[in-house]
């Protein structure tokens, strides 16, 4: 059949044993129930995309807890948390402009949420 060499023969049943560990993990990947956060990060993409013509809900960034706030594009739960934090230790946001007060948060990002928060 195959006239190889013995170091030929270990690089190709290398390359195999690889071939074979990396299908069992895309089985096991697909095979498993999608985690909490997984399925967190569909639901906050589905809400950032609406239907369309659909306008979304404005979330109150004085009232909103970290889950509603990771639902804004770009906010993870880091700045969620810090946004929360804030507002415990500063009092609540007088103005959308306010939030560039949160660590994290700067004028581009403001631009990118600013029609979807409100401090009401």
């Amino acid at each position: 059949m195959l006239n190889l060499e013995r170091t030929e023969k270990l690089i190709l049943a290398i390359l195999v044993f690889i071939l074979f560990v990396g299908l069992a993990l895309l089985a096991y990947q697909r095979s498993r129930p999608l985690s909490v956060v997984e399925i967190g990060a569909f639901d906050s993409d589905y809400r950032q995309a609406g239907t369309a013509g659909e306008e979304l809900p404005k979330i109150n960034i004085n009232k909103a807890d970290a889950e509603e706030l990771m639902a804004l594009k770009g906010i993870g739960k880091t700045i969620a948390e810090r946004i929360v934090e804030y507002r415990s230790l500063k009092g609540p946001f007088v103005s959308i402009d306010d939030i560039k007060n949160v660590k994290g948060i700067g004028k581009a990002m403001l631009d990118k949420i600013k029609d979807r928060i409100s401090v009401e």
